[in-house]
């Protein structure tokens, strides 16, 4: 079976760490082109696949009928990953995804958002992995930023929060996070909030720098990333929307006590976290051209009793979620997660042959 799977190889993306898991593990089984997202925009594909995969299908298509119908040309099965950043997406989204065979969406709330919206092809979940970094024992960091943490904990006794804050910081709920540390840290003055962000600061950073914050800042490899799970002490998950959030799955893979809604995506793996109830529900962007729905708000009050009873028990919870780290490093392997990938190619591009016989 020839596939081509095109996605942005070139410009570092979260989506391309997730496509290039992917094809390390599928090109055991077939035969796989890469094709970078920016050379599909301008060149199209060159030859006829049995399956056309774009990674993610609204961006690379840009919502353009023209560049679809130039990769449905290109192939017998064209597959379409994506996520949902709320509860619904737009109709055009909608009309582009129902011309694809199938959608793969990583968790149980984004197939629902595209259900909901009116998405008539079939949908699988297939999640994000973790990768093999996070099975190991515990990783001594050598990326100076890290190591900067921990002479900081260990001269002074510091406890960890870690948060990730890459971009759109009133869906990640940054001001929440605010709200809560400020509080926390009038009750514990060695609680320090740890930030990881990228090169581009997020507008809601100016807030969180009025706490007691360290930044770590730009892409770490997986190994580093290891590392500095493991040099903290809780993570705190409080997104308003998303498709999946990797970083809480990859916080518990490390045995850290994760606080997330109990919402979204969150409930496919909400067993396994401190769960943070939802006080109310809000638009969460006001003109992004494909999540137009709502997302979840925590409740500030809750999450910051939650996040206290940790802290006040911490070794407690810490030892209670070692042990769940083993459930989700077997769940969430990346090997167990392109296995089922790799299953829903071979029944889709069965259904559509059988489907293509049968109308001859």
């Amino acid at each position: 079976m020839r596939i081509a799977y095109v996605y942005p190889k070139w410009h570092k993306t979260s989506f391309t760490i997730v496509s290039q898991h992917h094809i390390e593990y599928l090109k055991d089984y077939f035969d796989i082109d890469e094709i970078d997202e920016i050379d599909f925009k301008r060149r199209g594909v060159v030859g006829h696949y049995d399956v056309l995969i774009l990674h993610p299908l609204f961006f690379i298509t840009e919502l353009r009928y023209d560049r679809l119908r130039c990769a449905r040309e290109k192939c017998d099965v064209l597959v379409g990953f994506e996520v949902s950043d709320s509860d619904r997406i737009s109709n055009k989204a909608v009309d582009i995804a129902n011309k694809c065979d199938l959608i793969i969406v990583p968790s149980s709330f984004a197939k629902y958002s595209f259900v909901n919206s009116g998405v008539k092809v079939r949908i699988e979940v297939v999640p994000h992995g973790v990768s093999d970094y996070f099975m190991s024992n515990e990783v001594f960091p050598s990326d100076p930023r890290i190591r900067r943490l921990l002479v900081g904990k260990t001269l002074n006794g510091y406890v960890y929060v870690l948060y990730f804050l890459w971009h759109s910081g009133f869906r990640k709920g940054a001001d929440l996070v605010y709200k809560v540390m400020r509080e926390i840290q009038r009750d514990y003055p060695n609680v320090v909030l740890v930030v990881k962000r990228g090169d581009i600061e997020d507008p809601y950073m100016s807030d969180l720098r009025r706490l007691k914050c360290f930044e770590v800042v730009g892409w770490l490899s997986e190994r580093e990333l290891v590392a500095l799970y493991d040099l903290c002490d809780v993570c705190i998950v409080p997104s308003r929307g998303g498709g999946f959030e990797l970083n809480a799955v990859e916080a518990l893979a490390r045995g850290l006590p994760t606080l997330v809604p109990r919402w979204g995506c969150f409930l496919d793996y909400v067993e396994y976290c401190v769960p943070v109830d939802v006080e109310s529900y809000v638009r969460l962007f006001g003109d992004n051209p494909v999540h137009v729905g709502r997302g979840a708000s925590v409740s500030v009050l809750d999450f910051y009793f939650k996040l206290k009873t940790v802290i006040d028990d911490l070794e407690e919870y810490k030892e209670r979620f070692r042990r769940r780290s083993k459930v989700i490093r077997e769940k969430y392997s990346w090997e167990n997660v392109c296995k089922k990938l790799r299953d829903v190619i071979c029944d889709v591009v069965q259904g559509v042959c059988v489907g293509v016989q049968g109308s001859e």
